[in-house]
């Protein structure tokens, strides 16, 4: 195409007086045969543009996509370590019941809770 382009440029500047039907001639060919190309290349152009488009607007919905799961993921790991925190608090008063039981003799236990028969320290 853009050796055509140039010989219709040089047959267009070569244009005179005396040559003016034949260079006409000549050009109107030239151009006859560069339209198909150029309406190709400007179809080509246009579906490539739109494919660009296209891809752009997904990967911002891409981008979109991931900030939501980065948030979820930070959510989730926060009430991980949140739950994390309680259990190591419930695990640490456990055990302190567990020695505040342990220093009470069973015999003051089983009046206590007479009921309860087996009652493991």
């Amino acid at each position: 195409m853009d050796a055509k382009l140039e010989q219709l440029e040089a047959t267009l500047n070569n244009i005179n007086v005396i040559n003016a039907g034949k260079k006409r001639e000549e050009a109107v060919a030239l151009l006859a045969q560069l339209l198909p190309e150029v309406e190709f290349f400007q179809a080509e152009t246009q579906r490539l543009q739109d494919t660009i488009a296209h891809e752009r607007r997904n990967a911002s919905f891409q981008r979109e996509i991931n900030a939501d799961l980065r948030n979820e993921l930070k959510a989730e790991r926060n009430h991980s370590f949140d739950q994390s925190i309680k259990l190591s608090e419930l695990e640490r008063r456990c055990k302190r019941a567990e020695r505040l039981l342990s220093k009470i003799p069973q015999e003051e236990l089983d009046k206590l809770l007479p009921k309860q028969k087996g009652l493991e320290r």
